[in-house]
């Protein structure tokens, strides 16, 4: 499993000092593994507080796709 980085800015979760947390997203390429592997899920991404919102807004594209568009709207 990845650690929980924001995908757009880097920020860990044990660093989000603002009483706020990130999630992880699920999207539209997340497959969930019926076996226990060793890696991380595709299509799952962490966000921090600042950016999941926007995140949650484009969990219907593939996970590189919504990374792209969020980077791009900076």
């Amino acid at each position: 499993m990845k650690p929980a980085l924001c995908a757009i800015c880097g920020l860990a979760a044990f660093n989000e000092k603002t009483g706020q947390k990130g999630d992880w997203i699920e999207f539209a390429d997340y497959r969930e593994s019926e076996v226990i592997v060793i890696g991380h899920p595709e299509g799952l991404v962490y966000f921090c507080a600042r950016h999941v919102a926007a995140a949650r807004n484009l969990r219907l594209l593939p996970s590189d796709q919504a990374i792209v568009r969020l980077r791009s709207d900076l």
